[in-house]
Order: C-alpha cells, then structure tokens, then sequence
C-alpha cells in the first residue's frame, strides 16, 4: 500500500533524495561499464552499400530483423550514416506522395540510399554521420550522445586515428546501440537496484501526460494516416484506439518491416486494424522468452490491470500500456516485458491519458548525474 504522506509536495522532495541515492549505484554501474561490454557476444552486423534501392534496404532490414544500419559510399569512400525504420516511413510516405513514380513500389525500386542520405534532412530521432561513440567510452557517455544527440541509435565505430578524420576503411564498425539495448543491459544487471525507484509515474512527472496533448490514431483509420502523423510530429510511434477510444495497441515505425513489399505499394489505405492481419509475425518479440532473460520476479504490482485489455478477447503479446498511478517500479518492468520503447499511459476505463517512453526514462535517471 502506497504512504498516503507521498502526496505531500515536501514529502516528495525529500523521497526524490532518497531515490537520487539508490541512482548512484546506476550512475556508478553507467561509469564502470563500456558501450563494448553492452554488445551481443554474437551476432551479425549488416552494412549496406549506397547503391543499393530503398527496396531492397527494405528487404534487407526486415529479413535480418535491423532497426537501423549503417551505409557506406564505396566510390566516395566515405560513411553516410545510419539508414534507419524512421528513414523508411519518410522514404515510403515520399515515394506513395511523388508525382515521379506511378506507384510507391516504383519508387522504392528506383530511389538509391546514396539519393536519400546525400539529398534529404535526416528525420527525427536519426543520428547525423558524425554522431557516433567508441567501444570504450563508458555508458554514462553512450547515454549522454543519445540524449544530446535526439537519436535512438547510435553506431560504435573503433577508428586508428582521430575520431572524424579517418577514413571508414582505417576503422572498424562494432555494432550498435540503443535505447533498448541499453535499457536491457541495464535491467539483467541492475534490476534490484531498479526496483528501488521510488514514486509513481505521475508523482515524478516523466513522459508526456495528459489525454490532450496524446497523439492517437484510430483502427478504423488507414495506415498511411499513422505514418503521416508519426512523420509529421516527429515520433515513432502512435497510440491506437477504437471507436469508444479504448486503447487498442501501439503503432511504430519498426513495424512497417512487418509488411510486405508488395503490402507497401497496395494497401497502405487499409485500415490499422485489417492491416494488422497482413503483418508478418515479429520472431524476436516473444513474451514468455523475454520474462526468461532474468530468474526475478515481476513486481506484484506488475501483474494487475496495467494496461487496458484487448478489443475483442485475449491477446498473446502484452499490452504496451500502464497506468499513471503504477509505481516506477513496475513500468521499468512493463518495458522489459513488451520490450517497446513506449507506453500508453491509460486510466480506469482503457482510455489514453499520456505516453511514456524509455528515453523519457533514462533522461529521468540521467538527470541527477549532470
């Protein structure tokens, strides 16, 4: 049972000291580890040459499940950056809009990497070329080049020289790193420390809250309108609702590597909730293998009514929703169980009252570092 004193504003400054003190041993955790100790032992890393088509790039990242990958100018010598899902959704929204092409799939077959990267300001949230880090800066620093840098994802590059005067043949590409990564490497490792955060979302004041200022598409509605909305605000995903506004699931720009090519350039105009069926199943989203990845527990708090329940009966993947009165606690542990980057914050009745996601999150833990 929560402390009824927790809504004392007094009271809550002195908690927020407290919970600054059980962060230090995080803080303490970002410092001593490196981006290379965050990296998979194994694993592939995908490398896409600028000649290639936007389709076949599309091809490639949805076959090898990549959120983003980096392109390298074989001609020029040189690293374009990263190619990334939000890159996709504006490439794929440009190609159905061009009076160029008769149809998107014309488009993405005819459209280079080199075109876009070379040609176009980089989208919301995807790195510039020169944004990058080493295997040995510590997390502290990765988290920091996220932040400052307004991506969610980062290459890390091991250069012989200077970090910028070298050319991409002289260094070599590590991997990568996100939110996500850095979220989940911090959870296996940190996740007593975790549950010691104290305060619920509301009472901390993260994430984007309030039902007026939330961003929302309807199931009804078709997808082109979820990527017309993400590309225009700048976000990478949207909340989906029914017709009584119950929260029905989230749309993101990962997902446009669930459809078809061919899906692209017929159906864009079919609504989220007919689209849904034509998606093609997401291997490396799998709840009960997710909730393995640590031997603890989920908090009990993390097994009641987070979230609103599926329109139409049970679902098998869980909801990416909780509730503005859970304890910080248990919406660490609702990432870790959806493995999203967002949630919707809904109230009593399943309607979307905010957003949460883990940047909001790691800007919360990071604030007290500065």
């Amino acid at each position: 049972m929560s402390n009824p004193q927790s809504r004392d504003p007094q009271n809550s400054r002195q908690q927020g000291t407290g919970d600054g003190d059980h962060r230090n041993n995080i803080f303490e955790f970002f410092r001593s580890h490196t981006a290379f100790d965050m990296l998979p032992e194994s694993g592939k890393v995908c490398l896409l040459d600028s000649s290639l088509s936007a389709f076949a790039a599309l091809s490639i990242m949805a076959a090898n499940q990549q959120l983003a990958v980096p392109v390298w100018d074989a001609h020029a010598d040189s690293y374009l950056g990263m190619l990334t899902v939000t890159d996709l959704v504006e490439i794929v929204l440009a190609c159905r809009n061009s009076k160029t092409y008769s149809s998107c799939l014309e488009g993405l077959k005819a459209m280079t990497l080199e075109h876009w990267m070379c040609h176009n300001a980089r989208p919301h949230g995807c790195p510039l070329p020169s944004v990058e880090v080493r295997p040995d800066d510590d997390l502290m620093h990765v988290l920091w080049t996220l932040v400052r840098n307004n991506c969610r994802v980062v290459p890390v590059l091991e250069r012989e020289g200077s970090r910028r005067d070298t050319a991409m043949l002289n260094q070599c590409l590590v991997g990568q790193v996100s939110y996500l990564l850095l979220f989940r490497f911090l959870f296996y490792h940190q996740a007593g420390e975790l549950e010691t955060l104290q305060g619920t979302l509301a009472d901390v004041g993260i994430g984007t809250l309030g039902a007026d200022r939330i961003i929302s598409v309807q199931a009804s509605e078709p997808v082109t309108r979820a990527l017309e909305l993400m590309s225009k605000h700048g976000i990478s995903g949207v909340p989906v609702v029914d017709e009584k506004g119950l929260f029905h699931g989230i749309f993101s720009d990962k997902d446009i590597l669930c459809y078809s090519p061919e899906f692209l350039n017929l159906d864009l105009r079919t609504a989220l909730e007919q689209a849904s069926a034509a998606m093609n199943p997401d291997p490396a989203v799998d709840p009960e293998a997710l909730c393995a990845e640590h031997p603890g527990d989920a908090p009990a708090d993390a097994a009641h009514g987070s979230g609103a329940a599926a329109a139409g009966g049970g679902q098998a993947r869980p909801l990416c929703a909780c509730r503005t009165d859970d304890p910080l606690r248990t919406i660490v542990w609702r990432f870790k169980e959806c493995r999203s980057t967002r949630l919707a914050c809904t109230d009593a009745d399943g309607r979307v009252q905010g957003i949460v996601t883990l940047t909001d999150l790691f800007k919360f833990l990071a604030g007290s570092a500065r």
